[in-house]
């Protein structure tokens, strides 16, 4: 960065019209944090200006000759962009320090896990930006929709759990978030079906069928993943929607939950075709 202490845009202008412009600027877009490694240690951001949507799903173009690197959002853009973040934010350290905050605190921030591990990256986002910036975020995207598209089924075992739970007890640690959007497709598969000696068809029919047929949650795991949840009080907006059915007795135990609850198992918005899919646990395609 270089400083510009003659700039016209900071010496002329307030810093609340300096941020109305920023909001401009910044204000348009989820910010997607994924993870760059397998235990999500390590966080790409990506940017799509559909907001409000419960599934993206991001495209890495690599680039030749005649075409830059770049990423698009495959459910909802048609080329790819270049994923710098914003070139304003690296025109002088004084610009960087007031609108770094409105770019957090405009933007949705989505997460899209697929598995357990997956879970471990707003901790990692956490240890990667500013404090203040981190508790600039206001709304908070969890897309839980991937395991079925990259056929990842989920083994909700203790270890899953816990994970989980690590989650939830860094969003309560985040003092700015106002809004929380949740979309929750929990594909479970049991530990012991292994797939060892499987050849590759036999083994993806196999992980399909899994899938198909484990869009369910028992009541002792449904207290246990919403238990984390309940704590969530003072969000202005809370709402959770889940693709299993309701089982007996959560209708009592949902009744204090802070959170608007919809069951609904239709098939994803965008997603991109994968050949074989799941669409309301029947397994269609090839």
């Amino acid at each position: 960065m270089t400083t510009q202490p003659e700039s016209a845009f900071l010496a002329k202008l307030p810093l609340e019209i300096r941020c109305q412009i920023y909001e401009l600027v910044f204000g348009d877009k989820i910010i997607a944090i994924l993870p760059r490694d397998r235990y999500a240690t390590k966080i790409y951001h990506y940017l799509c200006h559909a907001k409000g949507h419960a599934f993206h799903w991001f495209v890495w173009i690599s680039g030749d000759g005649n075409e830059s690197p770049g990423v698009y959002c495959r459910a909802h853009e048609n080329n790819p962009v270049s994923n710098q973040l914003l070139p304003l934010l690296l025109t002088c350290h004084q610009t960087y320090s007031e609108a770094v905050d409105v770019l957090w605190s405009t933007n949705p921030i989505h997460i899209q896990p697929s598995n357990a591990a997956g879970l471990a990256v707003l901790s990692a986002l956490q240890a990667t930006i500013p404090a203040r910036s981190f508790h600039s975020i206001r709304c908070l995207e969890i897309s839980f929709l991937h395991g079925a598209v990259t056929r990842v089924p989920q083994i909700l075992d203790e270890d899953w759990f816990c994970k989980w739970e690590s989650m939830w007890d860094v969003i309560k640690t985040m003092k700015g978030l106002v809004r929380i959007n949740a979309w929750l497709k929990m594909d479970q598969r049991d530990k012991e079906r292994g797939l060892d000696g499987l050849n590759p068809r036999e083994k993806l029919l196999r992980q399909l069928d899994q899938i198909a047929n484990g869009n369910r949650m028992t009541a002792d795991q449904e207290a246990r993943l919403f238990a984390p949840l309940m704590d969530l009080t003072w969000l202005r907006e809370f709402t959770v929607e889940v693709t299993w059915a309701a089982n007996e007795g959560s209708e009592n135990f949902l009744s204090r939950a802070p959170f608007q609850l919809t069951r609904n198992n239709d098939p994803i918005p965008g997603k991109p075709g994968m050949g074989i899919e799941i669409i309301n646990g029947e397994l269609v395609g090839e």
